[in-house]
């Protein structure tokens, strides 16, 4: 037996494993180390006989038998996540056990025997919390006795032998061969070779496709005998229907494809019309009851259809069923219906309709509602159903990779979205509660859910709400205003739209979006609106849909600047801030006399700055609710500075060149001291600064902090010191300059103070160097060669140096510099 088991969780102990295979071992079993579990017994993935008894059984994942292979599963109770197939010559067998599919949805999992596979079910019971199928199909075979189907037993081909079962649904199909003996189950023939015996059958119904045929004298009750072909006139029909000392409850008859059918006489459960390659077909009247004469030609607005349908002296006890494939387009007016099915490509529209059971739709079909009350929902595939103005009374469920909007709508139940499904809903309202599972999602748009919402798996969730928001300007509503809608937490830019001539805009905006790991909380938004050069702002929380109204009412701000000594100053930018930090008004700058007016400000509270050479030098809040407002002074922090540059004696030096620098070096202001060695600088913005000061080749740097009227500071001119040796020539060039035009005394002071620091850098440069030309060395600096000897003699004696001198002292060599040679030598 090959057994293939997909999507399984792994065991997390290893005991557990080498435990379960020391028992299958024991019982000649052969298999691979990889188990399930979950709850339950462990689950060989591939066996070569089979044997799963006893207890309980939990598998997650798509069971396959193929091959040769035949597992049976019997004295135990399976539960199955997740579908069964069985196919090649392999064989499934259930035996006295209880097969549960674990399922969320209907037909989420199914059983499919194909090829030349078999299945064998005795004494058992297979059943699910939601509806399923199990498909026969091909040229399998399928024995089926004393067991219990909750599902759809769907026969395509192959031969199926069922006795004494109790099953929820048997369909025969064109290729099938089915015999059904003493059993109890609702029965749909559309084709193949059908024949009943000794069995109670709730509901028979005959699905009529591309038929030719007349039917007469349907009635429930005890049938001894009734044959398909021998008790009705027929032209042309697939399905061979043989029934035998049965019980028939009610009998339904469903007409579909190019058929041509006629009843007469006869007590019918329920109708149903299958459309498909329609066009424009409306239908409405539809009878129900008891009538002599109705004929779907005559009696509905019919534009294209295939099937001729005719019906005299018949009862019809529930409403009608329709059904729509293909590419038909379908529209039903004012009409009871059973239920409603879309398959393909089809459009079914329902208007002012009753629904009594579900609503369906598949493949991609689109089902349009309005106005209408359904009792149940389901969209399957990549199928689409709008909800418009309706109600559902019980539960909607969207699956696979279906579109469900519901607008205006209301769901009495419970909405849950399976697999890739997504579901829209906008002012609509929930009874009960949404559930969101696997990969899907909803949204919800002024739609509060009652019973809550649960979100599984990868799912996710958005709640939110629609807000609107009304303009006016000076009480009159204004079209083109800019309504923008930021997210607080982010300050991000949400949605944003101008307004109409009746001056209103809409939003859809988020509340949360939830998640299985958390819900994120986006609901409190900031409404920002500008008309011209109107500004406002409103912060709200969004937890219900809301109308806001804006209204723009116009203020005029007059300021008038001045500086340190309180005299006007031009020039001066000003800007005004609303609450949340934006500008609120065009810049604008002060006049000759230290006057700027802002205008049309809209009524509330602001920041007012000012600016000078860019820098902040005023602030201040001002509250514009009540009417115009004037601010008179505003004092700006513009100060006078006085620079005082000195030599290193304290004297000021004439004529020095100074600027004012920003903190990185721009240069603001700049100029030449006069006589005293003095300059001021008039109207500058308090702040950090950097002034430099340079005379004679000689300059300074100094760090200063502006924050008061005429302060006055100090900067002192020195030398660069020490002086690289690369530059001592610039220097001396410098230093003569100096001389001739300064003076000796200048030039005797200035050399005293660079031979001290010139010998300190001579010795830093032998040490680096370690083999230097005495000559050379002399042309760099302001030493002399005896100078240089000299100092270097020196050194030695104090054991700062450690070298020698060269023949005629001329060279001089540090041992360190000496043994680096010799290892380069040997190495």
């Amino acid at each position: 037996m090959h057994l293939h088991i997909r999507g399984m969780k792994r065991l997390k102990l290893i005991t557990s494993i080498i435990f379960a295979s020391l028992i299958l071992l024991s019982l000649g079993l052969a298999f691979t180390p990889v188990m399930a579990r979950e709850g339950g017994a462990a689950i060989p993935t591939k066996v070569s006989s089979s044997a799963l008894r006893a207890g309980e059984v939990v598998h997650v994942g798509d069971l396959v038998v193929e091959g040769t292979r035949t597992l049976t599963i019997e004295n135990c109770r399976f539960v199955q996540t997740g579908n069964i197939i069985v196919r090649e010559t392999a064989a499934l067998v259930i035996r006295n056990a209880e097969l549960v599919l674990n399922q969320s949805y209907n037909r989420e999992f199914s059983i499919v025997v194909e090829d030349y596979a078999g299945l064998t079910v005795e004494k058992s019971a297979i059943t699910s919390g939601y509806w399923f199928e199990v498909h026969i199909t091909e040229l399998t075979t399928a024995t089926i006795s004393g067991s219990t189907i909750d599902g759809s037993l769907k026969c395509y081909g192959g031969e199926t032998h069922l006795e004494d079962c109790s099953i929820a649904m048997i369909e025969c199909l064109s290729g099938a061969t089915l015999t059904v003996e003493g059993c109890t189950a609702r029965v749909s023939c559309r084709g193949g070779d059908l024949t009943i015996e000794d069995s109670i059958l709730p509901d028979v119904t005959l699905d009529m496709w591309d038929a030719k045929m007349i039917i007469s004298n349907l009635r429930p009750g005890t049938v001894t005998y009734w044959d398909l072909r021998k008790n009705n006139t027929v032209w042309w029909v697939q399905p061979s229907f043989v029934i035998r000392d049965s019980e028939v409850g009610g009998w339904s008859v469903e007409v579909g494809g190019t058929s041509t059918v006629s009843i007469y006489s006869s007590e019918l459960k329920s109708v149903g019309l299958h459309f498909i390659r329609t066009s424009n077909l409306t239908l409405t009247n539809l009878p129900t009851g008891s009538f002599e004469r109705w004929d779907l030609y005559e009696d509905n607005s019919v534009i294209e259809a295939f099937m001729e349908f005719t019906m005299e002296g018949v009862t019809v006890r529930d409403p009608w069923r329709v059904s729509c494939y293909g590419t038909s387009g379908v529209r039903v007016l004012s009409l009871p219906l059973s239920s409603v099915e879309c398959y393909e490509s089809s459009n079914l529209t329902l208007v002012e309709c009753r629904v009594e059971r579900s609503a369906l739709s598949f493949d991609d079909s689109l089902l349009n509602v309005k106005r209408s009350t359904l009792s149940k929902l389901y969209t399957y595939d990549h199928s689409t159903a709008v909800i418009r103005d309706s109600t559902v009374t019980d539960l909607a469920d969207a699956h696979g990779f279906s579109r469900l909007y519901l607008r205006r709508a209301t769901v009495s139940g419970d909405v849950r979205c399976f697999g890739e499904s997504r579901l829209y809903a906008e002012n609509s309202a929930i009874a009960g509660r949404v559930g969101c599972y696997d990969g899907s999602s909803a949204t919800l748009l002024g739609t509060p859910a009652e019973g809550g919402i649960g979100v599984y798996d990868t799912a996710s969730t958005i709640l939110g709400w629609f807000l609107n928001v009304s303009v006016t300007v000076e009480y009159q509503p204004v079209e083109g205003a800019l309504v923008s809608v930021y997210y607080v937490h982010n300050g991000s830019l949400a949605a944003n739209a101008t307004t109409g001539a009746d001056g209103k805009v809409g939003f859809p905006l988020v509340e949360k979006v939830a998640s299985a790991t958390g819900v994120e909380y986006f609901g409190d938004y900031i409404v920002a609106i500008s008309y011209g050069n109107l500004a406002l702002e409103k912060r709200l929380t969004l937890s219900s849909s809301m109308a806001v109204p804006a209204e723009l009412l116009l203020r005029t701000l007059s300021v008038r600047c001045v500086d340190g000594d309180g005299e006007a100053v031009e020039g001066v930018t000003l800007r005004v801030y609303d609450v949340k930090g934006r500008e609120a008004a065009p810049l604008s700058a002060t006049s000759a006399t230290g006057w700027a007016t802002i205008s049309r400000l809209l009524a509330g509270k602001y920041t007012l700055k000012a600016y000078w050479l860019g820098v902040e030098v005023a602030s201040m809040d001002v509250d514009l609710s009540s009417g115009d407002l004037t601010v008179d002074p505003l004092a700006c922090r513009v100060y006078d500075v006085s620079i005082h540059v000195v030599d290193e004696a304290g004297k000021g030096v004439a004529w020095a060149d100074v600027k004012l620098a920003w903190p990185n070096g721009t240069v603001i202001l700049s100029g030449s001291t006069g006589s005293d060695g003095c300059i001021q600088f008039v109207n500058v913005p308090s702040g950090s600064y950097l002034v430099k000061a340079s005379a004679w080749g000689f300059s300074a740097s100094k760090s200063i902090s502006l924050e008061r009227e005429g302060e006055e500071v100090a900067v002192t001119i020195t030398s660069p010191i020490p002086i690289p040796l690369s530059q001592i020539p610039i220097f001396i060039a410098a230093v003569a300059a100096v001389l001739i035009g300064s003076g000796v005394g200048w030039r005797t002071w200035r050399a005293a103070k660079l031979k001290p620091k010139a010998r300190e850098e001579m010795l830093k440069i032998i040490r680096e160097r370690g083999w230097v030309n005495l000559k050379d060395l002399s042309k760099e600096s302001i030493l002399s060669e005896k100078e240089i000897r000299k100092l270097i003699e020196q050194a030695l004696a104090s054991k700062a140096l450690d070298g020698y001198f060269g023949k005629d002292k001329k060279i001089f060599v540090t041992k360190e510099s000496l043994k680096r040679r010799l290892r380069s030598l040997f190495y």
